[in-house]
């Protein structure tokens, strides 16, 4: 088959799949997961898929690193830990939250 037979024959959905049968390989999962345990799956509701991927994006952030900081805060809150300038930190970046949220709208 030519270069071009081959761009015609995969330029439609259907000869994209599996033969039947046929066993998809996937590459294996890294040993070292470095300083991250584990993936974590979670599902949320559009609305609020929207708002975070807003909000990291003003913060210049990703996605999971934004979830990531909220939960180490959450966690912090909950053990009642934080100084004064962790608070300032805090309120800093909730001001930033609320004008990426508004932006939005």
């Amino acid at each position: 088959m030519s270069d071009a037979e081959a761009i015609e024959h995969y330029d439609n959905p259907d000869n994209r799949r599996p033969e039947p049968g046929t066993r998809v390989r996937r590459p294996p999962r890294p040993t070292d997961a470095g300083p991250f345990a584990r993936a974590l799956y979670i599902r949320l509701r559009q609305d609020q898929l929207d708002a975070v991927r807003a909000v990291a994006e003003a913060e210049g952030s990703t996605v999971s690193t934004w979830v990531r900081q909220a939960v180490d805060e959450a966690l912090q809150h909950r053990a009642g830990a934080g100084s004064a300038d962790e608070l300032a930190t805090e309120l800093r970046r909730l001001a930033g939250q609320v004008q990426a949220l508004e932006a939005t709208r």
